[in-house]
């Protein structure tokens, strides 16, 4: 998930520091912070852990974006491949 930071002439904003956080839900997150790129951009993946309601909050200062997800099943693999018999 990646966010978008920018100032009031909508710009992008680089070098700001956005926290991640798993506000409902279950996931672990690839890092709990990062800094925003020439874009203003910053993001992280999450790796959700348990199925449900997944919620992940980006938040600046008193700003904040928030990411919701239904996770159906975290843990079922996609394929199953037969490498060798």
């Amino acid at each position: 998930m990646t966010v978008q930071v920018t100032g009031r002439d909508s710009f992008p904003v680089g070098g700001a520091a956005v926290a991640f956080a798993v506000t409902s839900g279950s996931a672990t997150l690839s890092a709990a912070a990062g800094q925003t790129d020439a874009n203003g951009q910053a993001g992280i993946a999450a790796t959700p852990t348990k199925s449900g309601t997944l919620t992940v909050t980006a938040t600046l200062g008193n700003l904040t974006a928030t990411f919701t997800a239904t996770i159906t099943d975290p843990v079922a693999p996609a394929a199953l491949p037969l490498v060798s018999a």
